[in-house]
């Protein structure tokens, strides 16, 4: 719950108010991903920004950088934790996708 939305805990319409705030917020957010998933090049963008993000590589290494390499792909499990919530077949559309980009480019 987002605590700033009330001013009195014992306020049952203050409490009220704010889910139904925070409700609208997440469905905002999730039509706006849903609107970007509607865009082919969109969808290759996030994919570019996944791969940069380590999702489906290693993070390991002999130094501090594993630090750096595990933020990285924690970026990228939220926005595909995202992508999922919005749409649940948009993260499989990216993929194949990909996938045919990879195969017609050989």
């Amino acid at each position: 719950m987002d605590n700033s939305l009330i001013q009195n805990d014992d306020d049952r319409k203050q409490i009220r108010n704010a889910d139904a705030q925070i409700k609208l917020r997440r469905a905002n957010e999730l039509a706006d991903i849903k609107f970007m998933l509607s865009s082919v090049q969109c969808r290759r963008f996030l994919w570019r920004l996944l791969s940069y993000c380590k999702l489906m590589g290693s993070i390991f290494a002999l130094s501090e950088d594993i630090y750096y390499n595990s933020g990285q792909q924690d970026v990228g499990h939220f926005i595909v934790s995202e992508i999922c919530s919005a749409d649940e077949k948009g993260f499989l559309k990216m993929m194949e996708e990909n996938l045919k980009e990879r195969e017609d480019n050989k």
